[in-house]
C-alpha cells in the first residue's frame, strides 16, 4: 500500500509541474523548407530531399502551422512551444504539434548571420535515436 500511495504521489507531483506554456519568442515564426535529415533509429543514415520535391513547414505567430507537399497542404493545425526539461540545457525548448501530441520536438534554431542563413532543426526526442529534420528559412 505504501508503495501505491508514493506512486499516486509521484505522479500528481508530475502532472501538477508539466505545463504547456507557448513561448512569447515569435523566431520560429515564418516558413521553413526541408532540405534533408537523419532517419534515426539504431540503422540510422541520413536522406537529402530530392531536388523535385519541396517540403515546406509554415510556423505562424498565431501558433498555427500549415505542411505543405509540392505545394498541397498534408497537414495542419496548432503547435506549442513547450519546455523540455529531458536535457542538460536549462533553455531547451520543443515545438510539439496539437494533432502529435506525444512527439516533442527538440528545436535546434540558428539565426543568420550564418552561411546559408536561418536554419530550424527539429528532432523527435521521444524515440531514442529519434529521426530529425533539417529545414532553411524561406520567403
Amino acid at each position: 500500500m505504501n508503495h501505491f500511495l508514493w506512486a499516486t504521489l509521484l505522479i500528481v507531483a508530475t502532472a501538477a509541474g508539466c505545463h504547456k506554456t507557448n513561448s512569447k519568442d515569435h523566431r520560429l515564426s515564418g516558413n521553413w523548407k526541408l532540405t534533408g535529415g537523419n532517419r534515426g533509429g539504431f540503422v540510422g543514415g541520413t536522406y537529402v530531399i530530392p531536388a523535385d520535391s519541396m517540403f515546406i513547414l509554415s510556423l505562424n505567430s498565431d501558433f498555427s502551422y500549415v505542411y505543405k507537399q509540392n505545394g498541397r497542404v498534408t497537414f495542419s493545425g496548432t503547435y506549442s512551444v513547450v519546455p523540455y526539461t529531458i536535457t542538460d540545457d536549462p533553455n531547451a525548448k520543443a515545438v510539439v504539434f496539437a494533432d502529435r501530441p506525444l512527439y516533442h520536438n527538440l528545436i535546434g534554431l540558428a539565426l543568420a548571420p550564418h552561411p546559408g542563413g536561418d536554419t530550424l532543426t527539429l528532432t523527435n526526442m521521444e524515440i531514442e535515436a529519434g529521426p530529425s529534420g533539417r529545414y532553411i528559412r524561406v520567403q
